[in-house]
């Protein structure tokens, strides 16, 4: 059984047709079909148009980052107040939140209660 595998494939084709004639099945009927190295170009190696429809995945990825981004603003603001940390540059990376609290209400009031309620941070 010599077939010619892609260079990709060639160590699983081996290993497999080994297994496949050590157990003597060549002609049993639930054997898969030899692979056919020709359909198997580089070019077919992207993803179909259903394996690229991930779009749940990328928005739950985003909106986790966003959260602990918002949520690592009371540590930060622990650590500045005991003055382990310099304010300036996190102020600056946390200059969204700022703008968000100081133009949105409900932002405004969950951040009074993470920061001053919940990590104690003194305005």
């Amino acid at each position: 059984m010599a077939v010619d595998f892609p260079a990709c494939l060639r160590g699983f084709a081996f290993s497999y047709a080994r297994q496949f004639e050590a157990l003597h099945v060549s002609g049993f009927p639930s054997a898969p079909d030899p692979c056919n190295p020709s359909c198997m170009s580089e070019a077919d190696e992207t993803p179909t148009a259903d394996a690229r429809r991930g779009g749940f995945g990328v928005f739950a990825w985003v909106a986790m980052v966003l959260v602990v981004y918002v949520l690592s603003s009371g540590p930060v603001a622990k650590l500045i107040e005991l003055k382990y940390l310099p304010s300036d540059p996190f102020v600056a990376f946390y200059s969204p939140v700022i703008w968000l609290a100081e133009n949105f209400e409900p932002a405004a009031d969950f951040l009074y209660w993470y920061l001053g309620h919940l990590w104690r941070v003194r305005f």
